[in-house]
């Protein structure tokens, strides 16, 4: 079967082909299709395999007739892309279709995916910092495990900072674009600076159990949450107790988390010895974290291309898809605005894209051990149950292939640091885990 094709550039990615062909067996195709629904049709006032034909042509031929030509069009298209060294980013459009007896031609419009050329890295510079955990930060981390561990006593007084506040709570952003007041119930408020906003504490001191508290205060422009950074904001809250913290030794607490220990060892010495194996681990996985997203910028940044309109329209919806299940979830998120979420598709992918050809060009693969590896790391959080839980996620062919993509990633950026001159910084655990 002959078949005639010619590509027309609309645009740097896009591609307009036209494909002609001459001897398509339409007709025969569809004659023969008829036929063979006329001998096994059951249709109502007929013997089972002995509907007329013309009753088949008159009821269903137009129907029949189309999918005639859509199974030649899937049939030929993509030979007909592979002889021209075409490679669509997305599901071509067909423009237009016309069908002459036995000849067939059509025209369809795609886009490409474009030529990516990996910059060279060798000159650029990363900073890494690096971190480690003293005696100082286990001090300050086992007092806030007494915080969560200690017990707490209703008190009939003003409150002060220290202090944790039986609440409901509402927050409304002031920036004229989310009207929707976000509230709380029965939350649980410990007057501490640290992590809340500015003014938030001062304005609740001095409270007592069925005050209600209006404030207006202001996010800063470093905030956490970069959709809150620097935003005003009106909190209401509603007080319906004061607990006041009991103190709490540490042998009480080693007690209170279950700290195990034999004959001759310290118990003291053993709940350190947890807390600084937990905030090593908590730092270098934030670490690596941090790592692995400066490098991906990095790439981002030096690598400038074309992106495939088709695929940023489907990343977009594919963003809006997970805000929605968030917020299902009742996370409280702020679906992005239009500008932003152009950008957030276009980053992912270019990301794609860019770690495609990464993994291509450097034939990087990943083996059975680096899986496991990440699914044990994912184990550990299920104790005695760790065994099953990795045995169900190594045979699960989704949550398996979730797994070689994050090892894959993980591969990738390790070759990446190998091209950059990587610069170590020290800091303290603080300035990486605040």
């Amino acid at each position: 079967m002959s078949m005639q094709v010619s590509v027309e550039t609309t645009s740097e990615l896009g591609r307009r082909v036209t494909i002609q062909i001459p001897d398509a067996g339409v007709n025969s195709k569809y004659t023969a299709k008829i036929n063979e629904l006329s001998k096994k049709m059951n249709l109502k006032g007929f013997r089972p395999g002995k509907v007329p034909v013309a009753t088949i042509t008159k009821k269903f031929g137009p129907q029949i007739r189309s999918e005639v030509i859509e199974e030649l069009i899937k049939d030929h298209f993509p030979k007909a892309l592979t002889a021209e060294g075409i490679h669509p980013a997305g599901v071509p459009t067909i423009e237009k279709i016309l069908d002459e007896n036995e000849k067939l031609e059509f025209v369809a419009s795609l886009e490409i995916m474009p030529e990516i050329q990996l910059v060279d890295l060798s000159n650029v510079t990363f900073e890494k910092r690096v971190a480690e955990v003293t005696d100082a930060d286990i001090s300050s981390m086992l007092e806030k495990m007494k915080i969560q561990y200690c017990d707490w006593t209703k008190v009939e007084r003003k409150a002060k900072k220290g202090d944790k506040l039986l609440v409901d709570i509402s927050r409304q952003l002031l920036d004229g674009k989310h009207p929707e007041a976000f509230e709380q119930k029965n939350v649980n408020l410990i007057l501490k600076s640290e992590g809340m906003i500015p003014g938030l504490v001062e304005g609740l001191v001095g409270k007592s159990a069925g005050d209600k508290v209006e404030l207006k205060l202001a996010y800063p422009d470093d905030w956490k949450d970069d959709h809150d950074a620097g935003l005003e904001v009106e909190i209401k809250l509603e007080i319906f107790e004061v607990l006041e913290q009991q103190p709490m030794t540490d042998e009480a607490l080693a007690n209170k988390v279950r700290i195990e220990v034999k004959e001759g060892e310290d118990l003291i010495a053993n709940l350190k010895l947890k807390v600084r194996e937990r905030l090593t681990n908590e730092l270098q996985e934030t670490l690596t974290d941090e790592v692995k997203e400066k490098v991906l910028e990095i790439l981002i940044e030096k690598n400038k291309f074309t992106l495939p309109e088709v695929m940023i329209e489907q990343e977009k919806e594919n963003v809006l898809k997970e805000f929605e299940q968030r917020l299902k979830n009742n996370e409280h998120v702020h679906f992005p605005e239009e500008a932003e979420l152009q950008d957030m598709a276009e980053k992912r992918v270019m990301l794609g894209l860019l770690i495609n050809k990464i993994v291509e060009v450097n034939k990087i693969t990943v083996s059975p051990d680096k899986v496991r590896t990440e699914a044990e790391k994912l184990a550990k959080n299920f104790g005695a149950n760790a065994e099953q839980f990795l045995q169900y996620y190594l045979s699960n062919q989704n949550l398996r292939a979730n797994l070689e993509r994050k090892a894959l990633l993980d591969e990738t950026v390790s070759c990446l640091l190998t091209q950059l001159k990587v610069k170590e910084t020290p800091v303290s655990f603080d300035a990486v885990m605040s």
